[in-house]
Parts: C-alpha cells; sequence; structure tokens
C-alpha cells in the first residue's frame, strides 16, 4: 500500500500580494502586471490551493519454470482532487497601448472536489519457449471511475445572489480490455536472427485532470465573463454597474450573459464519459526482423502500424452554418510566399457578430 498526498498552495503567494492592486494584461505585449487580482496571469480565475491525495495498492505473483513464466496481478488507486480558488479582487483589466479596452470579471470564491473512486487494472501475462519460437501473450483489464459529492457554491462579490447545491453525482465509468501479443523466432536456431512480430492495444492515461474533473458541476459554470470598457473620462476605473449583465456606464454587456447562473458552459454526452471501449485508444501492430552483425553489433528493420480510436469532439450547439459569413482574404506580394503572394485566399469563415 502507498500513500502519497500532493498538492499546491497558493495562501503564500497571496499574502505578499495587495489586495487593492487590480491585475493588468497588456494586450499588445502579453505584459501582465499588479497581481492584487490575480495570482497566475489572464487565463486562470485567481490563486489555487490544489489537495491531491490518493492511495495506491498492488500485489502480483508469478511461476516461472525454465520455459514458461506466468504472472497475474492487480493495481489499484484511489483518492480525490480538492481546488479552492479565490482572489482579492475579481477583476482584471485589458489595456492596448495603455488604453483599456477589456474588464473579465470572476465569480470567485468556489471550490470543487472531484473524487477518483476507482483506478484498477487486473493483469494475466504468459510467455512460452518452444524450440526456436517464443511467445508472449497477455490480457489486462482496466475500470476508471470517478464522481462528484455534493457540493454547494455561495456568493461573490460580483455574484451576491448565487447559492446553488449540486447533488452528487457520477463521472467518469470506463470498463476497458487490453491486450499485449508478441512472438519471436530465432530463423536459423544460432540466436542471431530473429522474426518479430507483435500486436498491442493501449489507453490513454487518466487522472483526475480534463474529462476526470472538467465535468464537475462547479467547474462547468462560466465563472468568467468579459465586458467592453471605453474609459469616457481616462480615470482607469470603469464606471458601470457589473451587476447588470447589460450594456451600462462605460461597459458592454457581460459576454456570456450565462455568467454566474445555474447554467453550465458545457455539457458533456454520456456516451463518451462511460460504457465499455469507450476511452481513448491506440493500437500498434509491429513486423520486423532484427540481426547480429557482431558481437554487440545488429541491424533492425521494423514496419510500424498505429491506429488511434475514440477521439474527442466539441460541439457548439449555439451555432449552425448559418451563423457564419464568408470571406476571401487577398496575400500581399512577397517573394518568401508561394508563387510571391499576391494570390486571393477563399473559403474563410467568421462567426457572425450577433452571435458573439
Amino acid at each position: 500500500m502507498q500513500l502519497q498526498k500532493r498538492g499546491s498552495l497558493d495562501d503564500e503567494a497571496a499574502a505578499s500580494a495587495i489586495p487593492s492592486l487590480i491585475s493588468v494584461v497588456e494586450q499588445s505585449t502579453g505584459l501582465i502586471y499588479r497581481m492584487g487580482g490575480i495570482g497566475q496571469g489572464p487565463s486562470t480565475l485567481g490563486f489555487n490551493n490544489t489537495l491531491v491525495p490518493n492511495f495506491a495498492y498492488r500485489a502480483a505473483m508469478s511461476y516461472v519454470t525454465g520455459t514458461h513464466s506466468f504472472k497475474v496481478g492487480f493495481n489499484r488507486t484511489h483518492g480525490y482532487l480538492l481546488q479552492e480558488t479565490y482572489n482579492y479582487q475579481p477583476f482584471q483589466y485589458r489595456f492596448n497601448n495603455g488604453i483599456p479596452n477589456q474588464v473579465t470579471m470572476y465569480a470567485t470564491p468556489f471550490a470543487a472536489k472531484s473524487n477518483q473512486d476507482n483506478d484498477l487494472g487486473l493483469f494475466g501475462q504468459d510467455q512460452w519457449a518452444m524450440n526456436k519460437l517464443t511467445v508472449n501473450l497477455a490480457l489486462r483489464y482496466d475500470y476508471f471511475a470517478t464522481s462528484f459529492p455534493e457540493q454547494h457554491v455561495g456568493p461573490g462579490p460580483l455574484v451576491p445572489n448565487r447559492n446553488i447545491t449540486f447533488p452528487a453525482q457520477d463521472n467518469l465509468g470506463w470498463h476497458d480490455l487490453t491486450y499485449r501479443t508478441g512472438a519471436a523466432y530465432d530463423l536459423r536456431g544460432d540466436g542471431k536472427t530473429a522474426l518479430k512480430v507483435s500486436f498491442n492495444k493501449y489507453l490513454l492515461g487518466q487522472t483526475l485532470n480534463t474529462l476526470g474533473s472538467n465535468p464537475n458541476p462547479v467547474n462547468a459554470l462560466v465563472n468568467s465573463a468579459n465586458r467592453s470598457w471605453a474609459d469616457a473620462n481616462r480615470d482607469f476605473t470603469p464606471q458601470c454597474d457589473f451587476l447588470n449583465p447589460l450594456a451600462n456606464g462605460e461597459c458592454g454587456p457581460t459576454a456570456p450573459a450565462t455568467f454566474g447562473s445555474t447554467r453550465p458552459a458545457e455539457l458533456y454526452d454520456p456516451d463518451l464519459l462511460r460504457g465499455y471501449g469507450h476511452r481513448m485508444t491506440n493500437w500498434e501492430f509491429m513486423a520486423g526482423v532484427q540481426h547480429e552483425l557482431h558481437r554487440g553489433i545488429a541491424v533492425d528493420a521494423s514496419y510500424f502500424r498505429r491506429i488511434w480510436g475514440n477521439f474527442q469532439v466539441t460541439d457548439n450547439l449555439a451555432l449552425g452554418p448559418e451563423d457564419f459569413t464568408q470571406f476571401n482574404l487577398t496575400v500581399p506580394s512577397d517573394p518568401r510566399l508561394p508563387g510571391g503572394g499576391g494570390y486571393t485566399v477563399t473559403g474563410l469563415y467568421d462567426v457572425k457578430p450577433e452571435k458573439f
């Protein structure tokens, strides 16, 4: 049995920040300064305390003779991921060459917990050596399951009326069988030339990141939103009511309008999250020959074929073909471009502004 307790705490960094400062992103350079409000840059919601304890167990048993070896075993891991997100200022400003043009709002504080209920593997493998032929066979069963406990999200500076309780729910529930098969044949019987083939199936590694925690109803909420900002009086302070999602004062409307609501930003197909053979996989086939030229020197020629399966796609159901406008782009003349440039690129599409 093995216990690992990992995580990171931003409390020390947060304590050194100046609460009155609101983080600013300079759009023209990507420079981020005034880190009082947001701790890690424009792509995060603020300071984050993360705790990831997990328990791991494993056991195996082998039977070995001169020409035969057999092994069975299992491994299991379980634990949880707890993420607490907060900041001192629920805003981040964006400037372009020193001129304000956008405010990003954050629905902090909130905490999300995701449980890894089972990462179980049961396996058996067998190897036989028969004259010139050696055969390896292995079979493994994997079960990966995650869930979310009952969680509560309370109010914040920009979401004073937020009071949401999410019931406990299951998330991932994957069952998979994977294979390892291989054979080697001593062509001449002198141990110098071998023909080799293998046929294997692999699974994408999964943890409590990505699909392990992204469908968490707390993480699926719209916890950040943008508003355009026209700083008319150049006082670098947005003159608007942030609790009003409509355009008012110096600020445009909240985008997306679902900021701080119970409506999730993303929905996940149950067929993606649960079932047999639904996890991303990689099939690998190999055939080759290896020959010893001299003691310690060998040449190997092999053919590999890999096939990936169970890809994931994102479908924006709010947009249809009629919501895009086609446009063309004229490429400037430049000898470094194919044909010297000056041609037109067609078949480009942009979302209509009213659909933003």
